[in-house]
């Protein structure tokens, strides 16, 4: 199972769970996109600022470590969500669920136009919009 990252104490972006599902969205690019595209929203949420955000030194390092991981595993065929972002039979859908859902969402209007031009199996196309699907019904 993956482990949700663990983020420096000086943080004051987005919680661990968004960031989880912003990089998967980030992951799930099928061309490759500079993280500077989609870095910003880890601190704002995908919300509209006046000022341009930078994520850098520790944070930066520590966030795109974990993007690097994420990849490793999903190349393998080992990514696994984080078990705190997982269904609970019990709780239903939790806060972490839903900021994980809000953290792809908030990266996804970054990754489709990469898909745009991407020829896609009936498989491959129905498995992406019942997770994007998904992670509308969460929000």
């Amino acid at each position: 199972m993956t482990e949700l990252m663990t983020l420096p104490a000086d943080w004051e972006g987005m919680p661990a769970a968004f960031i989880e599902g912003a990089l998967l969205a980030a992951n799930a690019n099928p061309k490759p996109l500079e993280p500077e595209t989609w870095l910003p929203v880890l601190v704002h949420g995908g919300m509209v600022e006046d000022e341009q955000i930078t994520v850098a030194g520790e944070s930066k390092k520590a966030i795109l470590n974990h993007f690097e991981m994420q990849y490793r595993y999903i190349k393998a065929g080992e990514y696994v969500l984080p078990e705190q972002v997982c269904w609970q039979e019990v709780s239903g859908v939790s806060d972490s669920m839903s900021h994980f859902a809000e953290g792809f969402l908030a990266v996804w209007p970054y990754i489709e136009p990469g898909w745009a031009d991407q020829v896609m199996s009936d498989g491959t196309m129905r498995m992406l919009l019942a997770l994007l699907t998904t992670c509308m019904l969460i929000v």
